[in-house]
């Protein structure tokens, strides 16, 4: 991370994430970063002039490898979900999907009654 003085964060993925996709990256780093073992952080690396939080153009820099553990490779493969039909599953009862305010993107709450 020394090379390049702009590059102050890096996370390394594996091919069958969508780099282009925050939510993929960020999915990567959930599910495949141990913090002791796969976060490193280089202290006093030269920095970018211009970067606000540097001083006098030194800074700390941060690697995250979001890769699947070698050893254990098979084990991190994407689970597919299947379409289910839950009227099938409930009968005739009502299903009502709401979003939470707080992670409206992130959980739905499922009301069936």
């Amino acid at each position: 991370m020394q090379v390049i003085l702009t590059l102050k964060h890096v996370i390394v993925v594996d091919d069958d994430v969508d780099i282009f996709d925050p939510k993929d990256v960020f999915w990567a780093m959930v599910t495949r970063v141990q913090a002791d073992k796969d976060i490193f952080i280089v202290p006093d690396a030269f920095s970018y002039p211009l970067d606000r939080t540097s001083r006098n153009g030194v800074t700390a820099k941060i690697g995250i490898d979001a890769t699947k553990p070698l050893d254990r490779k098979d084990e991190f493969e994407r689970v597919s979900w299947l379409d289910i039909d839950l009227q099938r599953y409930l009968g005739n009862k009502k299903i009502i999907l709401m979003s939470t305010n707080a992670m409206r993107r992130c959980m739905s709450l499922f009301l069936i009654f």
